[in-house]
């Protein structure tokens, strides 16, 4: 029986995974059920179409809940349906603060579908004090010569590193850098690469690699990219789980091409 008591290691396995009580298995089925007998109108077992709710659904969003301290919680296909959803929450006239510096798919859902709809937004810069605290560009040099400036939270010269260091038991997988010689070098060094994959997204045991000019904020204005710091040389890194060595060979020899 899940308590609250009960430590986040003992939460991420048991939290919303009660057993299956048709065969006794321990870990919650895939189930892939899209629609559920009922009992008579309106008389089921908690289920009746697999788009409003589903079993296996239900047990992520009572684990993910339990590890966050909350009562609810809620899972979307994706970050950016998560948004979507929550946006329709919003009535014609409302007005949403934004970073300025999210992800692009969000500005572009934001700019192109939600503005047409009556929302108004601002784009701010939510690491001035003040405001929110977030992560801004530092200027701390990569050991390679043709590597700029890196932004990531674990350096103690990143303007946000005291409250990262609070917040996080690590620093994360993902950080970015500028390479020396704009577009051309940014291009070369992307085609250069083996272990890491040139993709979009982050976050998974593979090693990623991107160019957010030409990818993921592509549908940003050139002049905000700009004031954002994302340059024709900035590339955003997602690390997975790869040997560290293997990674750092990689990188080393795509320099070496740019």
């Amino acid at each position: 029986m899940v308590s609250d008591a009960m430590r986040f290691d003992t939460l991420a396995i048991h939290a919303g995974q009660e057993p299956d009580p048709t065969t006794g298995a321990i870990m919650t089925p895939v189930y892939l059920t899209s629609t559920y007998v009922q009992a008579g109108p309106g008389e089921h077992k908690g289920y009746e179409y697999s788009r409003t709710k589903n079993p296996t659904r239900t047990a992520l969003e009572g684990c993910l809940a339990a590890l966050e301290g909350a009562r609810f919680g809620y899972a979307f296909a994706s970050g950016l349906a998560a948004t979507d959803g929550l946006m329709h929450l919003l009535d014609a006239g409302d007005h949403v603060v934004c970073s300025d510096d999210v992800y692009g798919g969000t500005f572009r859902i934001f700019d192109k579908v939600f503005k047409r709809l009556g929302l108004t937004f601002s784009f701010v810069d939510l690491s001035k004090p003040g405001t929110l605290e977030a992560a801004i560009t530092p200027k701390t040099r990569m050991v390679h010569p043709k590597a700029g400036h890196v932004v990531y939270p674990g350096l103690p010269s990143h303007p946000q590193h005291g409250l990262a260091r609070k917040q996080m038991k690590g620093f994360g997988g993902m950080l970015t850098f500028e390479i020396k010689g704009g577009l051309p070098a940014a291009r070369k060094f992307l085609k250069a690469v083996k272990v890491f994959a040139c993709a979009e997204s982050l976050g998974g045991v593979e090693s990623l690699i991107e160019h957010p000019a030409i990818m993921t904020h592509a549908s940003v204005p050139p002049e905000t990219r700009a004031a954002l710091g994302i340059s024709d040389g900035f590339i955003r890194l997602s690390v997975g789980i790869e040997d560290v060595q293997d990674l750092v060979d990689d990188l080393t020899q795509a320099f070496t091409q740019a």
